[in-house]
């Protein structure tokens, strides 16, 4: 008999650490959820992912935001691109089975039909169609049998879709067998415009156990620190990690996308995919602006405070509310600390058991919707 397989088809091959390990996490969730399948993640990346192209970081953007400075940033960026690729590969080559797979583009798409039982797209923002492109690869739109159509975790990466182009989900969404999305409020928007009822489940980075990400993080030279880990600009949030690591009498560890910066916002050196959990893991503290970043906050039990995104990325603070809300962490907001010394500890007892019961919840899905496949 032949074996069963699966594709996974989301950002796995970004130079996003949050990106590369919910995909980590769900390609070994779903091989141990079936162990007689052959569990793949697709080599295919959404236009324009992991590549530095000066139209995309320069050309596309308003002419008011080129500022010296990040025309300074995205310059480094683009000629530090091949170091950081390098150590993304290796995380790839170390930790994907599979891995070096052959990257797939539109054209190829087709003839995975022929090669897969199930898809299953997700997790991470597959279904933020708010950018000029729609890419509705992530739709399973070339998939022919609808019974192979699964979605884990799928998230629109925000709550208001009133400037999505929804022609895309309303054609092809419908199609799906099983859909299950990240944040709670997608369950609203899959039954308005796909008419299908949603699972709600666990970002899969939160499946695995830490001793898990224990096991291949590299620990960092600095030994107490403050770890400040930005995907977005902040200069309120940073403001707040200086203060907070004066306080205490703590390194100051900045972590701006995928570049370990100097206290001037410099690039100094790229972190790879392990060298950031590495810092994750043994910070004192964590300030952050990113959904992965609190989620490996909690798988690390680490005491973190947020602040909201603003500019054209506000729409997006609906990903952090949602996994604050559900474990009951709401107060963990940089601007309502005026006290460092009076600041609220999480009760990880009580945030693990949640965790536990969420997990349970998402483990009976993915389950479900893999044992109904050929």
């Amino acid at each position: 008999m032949d074996k069963k397989r699966i594709g996974i088809l989301t950002f796995s091959y970004s130079n996003n650490p949050g990106s590369v390990m919910q995909a980590h996490a769900l390609q070994n969730t779903l091989s141990r959820i079936c162990p007689d399948a052959e569990v793949s993640l697709i080599n295919y990346q959404k236009t324009h992912s992991g590549k530095p192209l000066i139209g995309i970081h320069v050309f596309t953007r308003p002419i008011r935001s080129w500022t010296p400075k990040k025309v300074i940033r995205w310059t480094i960026a683009m000629l530090i691109h091949p170091i950081r690729m390098k150590k993304y590969k290796r995380f790839f080559n170390r930790h994907y089975n599979g891995y070096p797979t052959r990257e797939i583009t539109r054209d190829d798409l087709a003839a995975l039909n022929r090669t897969y039982d199930l898809f299953v797209v997700g997790s991470d923002q597959v279904w933020n169609f708010s950018s000029p492109q729609v890419d509705a690869t992530y739709l399973l739109d070339f998939v022919e049998d609808d019974t192979k159509k699964v979605a884990y975790a799928a998230s629109f990466g925000q709550a208001d879709i009133s400037d999505m182009k929804t022609d895309a989900i309303k054609q092809w969404l419908p199609h799906f067998r099983e859909i299950a999305v990240r944040e709670q409020e997608s369950i609203d928007t899959v039954r308005e415009l796909a008419g299908k009822t949603a699972e709600w489940v666990l970002d899969p980075s939160l499946l695995l156990d830490k001793d898990e990400y224990s096991a291949i993080a590299v620990k960092p030279k600095e030994k107490k620190y403050v770890f400040l880990y930005y995907r977005h600009e902040s200069p309120e949030l940073e403001a707040f990690a200086e203060k907070m690591a004066s306080h205490f009498g703590l390194e100051l560890v900045r972590v701006f996308r995928q570049f370990k910066c100097a206290k001037n916002g410099k690039p100094v050196q790229t972190i790879g995919p392990e060298e950031w959990l590495g810092y994750m893991e043994n910070a004192e503290y964590v300030v952050t602006n990113s959904f992965h970043g609190i989620c490996f906050s909690l798988i690390f039990e680490k005491e973190f405070f947020v602040s909201a995104i603003h500019g054209e990325r506000e729409a997006t603070n609906t990903r952090i509310s949602n996994i604050l809300a559900q474990f009951d962490l709401s107060d963990r907001s940089a601007d309502s600390v005026t006290d460092f010394d009076a600041m609220p500890r999480i009760d990880y007892q009580a945030v693990n058991q949640k965790i536990a019961q969420r997990r349970e919840h998402s483990m009976d899905y993915l389950k479900k919707a893999a044992k109904k496949s050929k």
